[in-house]
């Protein structure tokens, strides 16, 4: 899947969970520039890695159970908030 640095946006490609693993850099770069991008696992359709929208608010859930943004809608109680709105 290399492909020259431009606008990608609109585009979709589908690549194998191997093809990911030996060039994740490249295939986030290309996410970063609006690349829709599914990755397979053994022929069926795995995850789906999209570019993310910096006009609109997201939640990041840092490996120390921080929580900055919204808490998100599927986030289980039973687990804490990581000290969010306390």
């Amino acid at each position: 899947m290399p492909l020259p640095k431009r606008d990608y946006r609109g585009r979709k490609a589908t690549i194998s969970m191997m093809e990911f693993r030996s060039k994740p850099g490249e295939v986030i770069d290309n996410a970063t520039h609006g690349m829709s991008i599914t990755i397979e696992k053994n022929g069926k359709a795995a995850a789906v890695l999209a570019p993310s929208d910096p006009n609109n608010d997201c939640t990041v859930i840092r490996g120390d159970g921080t929580i900055e943004g919204a808490i998100p809608l599927t986030f289980r109680r039973d687990l804490g908030n990581g000290g969010y709105g306390e």
